[in-house]
C-alpha cells in the first residue's frame, strides 16, 4: 500500500483568500480522483495543501462542508468543460440537442471527469450525503435536457420529456466505462462510438409510444 502523499508546509499568507480557497478545493478534488474517498478528510487535504488544519477549517469548518464545496467546485469545472465543448447555442433545436449530447459524451471521456464520477458513484452508494448531492446534480442535468428535447420534438409533453431525459442521462453516464481514455485508444473508434450514441439519443427523442 502506497504511503499517502504529504506536501511540505506552504506559506500561503500572501495568497488572496479566493486563491487559497481554490487551492484547497483543487487539491481536494485531485485526492478524490487519484486516491479515492478513503483518504478524504480535512486533515489530509490540509496536509496535501501544505497548510495548517486550522487554516483549512477557517474556510470549511467540517469535512462535510469541504466535501460539499469540492463537489460544487468539480461540477463547476465540469460545466465549463461541457459549455466549451458545446459552443454558443444557436437557433436550430436539433443542432443544440446534438451539441449538448456530444459535449456530455466528450466531457465524460476526460480522465478527470470520469475519475471523479467513478469515485462519487461508489461514495453515493454508501453515504446519504453524497447520494443527495448526486441526486441534485442529475436532477438539474435532466431538467436542462428535457427542455432541449421539447424544443426539438414539440409533440412531447413535459412528463414525456422528463422520462426520456432520465433514460438518456442514464445511457450517457453508463457509457463512461466505454468512452474513457483507457478504453478509447483510437480517435477513430471514439468518433464512431460517439456518432452511434448521438443517433441512439435522437431515436429515443423521436420514438412514439
Amino acid at each position: 500500500m502506497e504511503t499517502p502523499k504529504k506536501a511540505k508546509y506552504r506559506n500561503t499568507k500572501r495568497m488572496k483568500a479566493a486563491d487559497r480557497k481554490e487551492l484547497i478545493l483543487d487539491i481536494a478534488r485531485t485526492i478524490i480522483i487519484e486516491e479515492g474517498f478513503s483518504l478524504f478528510s480535512s486533515r489530509y487535504v490540509a496536509e496535501r495543501c501544505g497548510i495548517r488544519l486550522a487554516t483549512l477549517q477557517y474556510y470549511f469548518k467540517t469535512t462535510e462542508d469541504l466535501f460539499r464545496a469540492t463537489f460544487d467546485y468539480a461540477i463547476g469545472l465540469e460545466a465549463i468543460l461541457v459549455n466549451k465543448l458545446i459552443g454558443d447555442p444557436g437557433t436550430d433545436p436539433e443542432e443544440n440537442l446534438r451539441a449538448q449530447i456530444r459535449g456530455h459524451i466528450r466531457a465524460n471521456a476526460h480522465h478527470k471527469t470520469n475519475g471523479f464520477f467513478y469515485q462519487l458513484w461508489a461514495k453515493a452508494n454508501l453515504d446519504d450525503f453524497a447520494s443527495m448531492l448526486m441526486g441534485e446534480f442529475y436532477y438539474n442535468v435532466c431538467e436542462q435536457l428535457a427542455i432541449l428535447l421539447m424544443d426539438y420534438n414539440t409533440s412531447l409533453t413535459r412528463r414525456d420529456a422528463n422520462a426520456r431525459s432520465g433514460m438518456i442521462v442514464a445511457f450517457l453516464e453508463g457509457s463512461i466505462m466505454f468512452t474513457s481514455p483507457n478504453s478509447m485508444k483510437s480517435t477513430k473508434k471514439f468518433k464512431y462510438t460517439e456518432s452511434m450514441m448521438v443517433d441512439t439519443v435522437f431515436a429515443l427523442a423521436m420514438k412514439e409510444y
